[in-house]
């Protein structure tokens, strides 16, 4: 059959013939490498725990970094990589938290998920119903993982959480971080492994000169961190319904008019509520701490010293005041500049944790153009990673 299609004149027939020249060029050419990116480095600081004498019977990489969400994106790289991973979340909430591991040090023995909105202040000694006595449903929740080494019998606990974000909700996160010590140190009683150490990290949304900071430190608390939990012991209306939107303070001394950082929507706290007091408090977490922050163990004994601490940017904090060793700054945007991430330790009677490395906090010069940021950090959150090394009590 004849051809239907139009004869091409001969200028036509030339712009044909060269097009397809050049896709010919084009496909035998050599690829052009895509431009690298340099990465910013940061060092190790080696502690003087480091040099310590003692055979540690179990020695591993500990690293915490904010937050977790396009697991299509994620997963298949750090499955490719060897790691096996544990991933849960708020009810209907669309990022979580995750603990990752290495399949050739580690393997899974057991897994739980903490609601912190169904979890009731005070533990139910009693037989009668408790009230849940929270400020905010706030949808965060903890994730606890018990890892044996593949190697031996050892294993630990991890923990990691994202605390609710609101800077003046001391209370609630005072409450939060009760509910997941207490259920760290039953899921390891549950286990029957008494000489397992735990590990809690995560984004706290809270600084070292905070009243929680303080009560994982069994210290007392201040009169002003008492004050930030009176103030914040109310009830918001995501926990009480009938209390009115209207946006206004629940205490008129707040001030402002950013939501953020003031609170709304809420009412104060009345004794049916459930709420825990600033002297019930000290003595729900005094069965679990002192806890260590990694941090503030390995800069306070790093044979190398680092000028990005906390202490060295809050006014009047002395070298000797509890948390003045931990990052200078862990977030760092336009809008907010903080500490709030932690690796805390929590050893058992028998074993001790060594920190015998941490990788150094980013200077603050090379956060000032704000996170994240191509070649520096790829979330607003930077990491905090620690070598660790468990070794028998003296």
């Amino acid at each position: 059959m004849p051809s239907t299609g139009k004869t091409l004149t001969p200028e036509q027939e030339a712009l044909s013939q060269a097009r397809k020249l050049k896709k010919l060029e084009a496909q035998s050419a050599p690829v052009k490498a895509k431009k690298s990116i340099e990465l910013y480095k940061r060092n190790w600081v080696e502690t003087e725990q480091s040099t310590t004498p003692s055979v540690p019977v179990l020695t591993f990489r500990l690293m915490t970094w904010n937050e977790v969400d396009r697991l299509e994106v994620l997963l298949p790289e750090l499955h490719a990589a060897g790691y096996s991973h544990i991933y849960a979340s708020g009810r209907n909430k669309k990022h979580g938290c995750m603990v990752l591991y290495r399949e050739s040090q580690f393997k899974k023995i057991h897994e739980e998920t903490i609601y912190y909105d169904e979890e009731t202040a005070r533990l139910d000694t009693s037989g009668t119903s408790q009230p849940i006595g929270n400020s905010f449903r706030t949808k965060n929740i903890g994730l606890i993982v018990a890892l044996q080494s593949v190697h031996s019998n050892l294993g630990l606990v991890v923990a990691t959480t994202h605390l609710f974000w609101h800077p003046r909700y001391t209370y609630e996160r005072a409450r939060q971080v009760s509910i997941l010590l207490r259920n760290v140190y039953r899921f390891r009683n549950e286990l029957n492994q008494p000489d397992w150490p735990s590990y809690i990290a995560g984004d706290f949304n809270l600084p070292p000169n905070d009243a929680v900071y303080t009560l994982l430190a069994g210290k007392p608390l201040s009169e002003l961190q008492k004050q930030s939990i009176m103030k914040s012991s109310v009830v918001h209306a995501s926990v009480d319904p009938s209390v009115s939107s209207s946006g206004a303070p629940a205490d008129d001394e707040e001030g402002g008019e950013d939501p953020d950082r003031v609170i709304t929507n809420a009412r104060s706290a009345v004794p049916e509520d459930g709420l825990l007091t600033c002297l019930e408090l000290p003595k729900i977490y005094e069965p679990f701490v002192p806890v260590r922050s990694a941090y503030e163990v390995g800069l306070r004994g790093s044979i190398q010293s680092s000028q990005s601490v906390f202490g060295k940017r809050l006014e009047g904090m002395d070298i000797r005041d509890l948390g003045y060793f931990e990052p200078m700054f862990t977030s760092y945007t336009y809008y907010w500049q903080a500490t709030l991430d932690y690796i805390f330790i929590a050893d058992p009677p028998n074993f001790e944790t060594r920190v015998t490395k941490v990788l150094e906090p980013i200077a603050t010069e090379v956060l000032e153009g704000g996170l994240p940021r191509s070649g520096i950090c790829a979330s607003d959150h930077v990491s905090l990673i620690a070598d660790l090394a468990l070794v028998p009590s003296d």
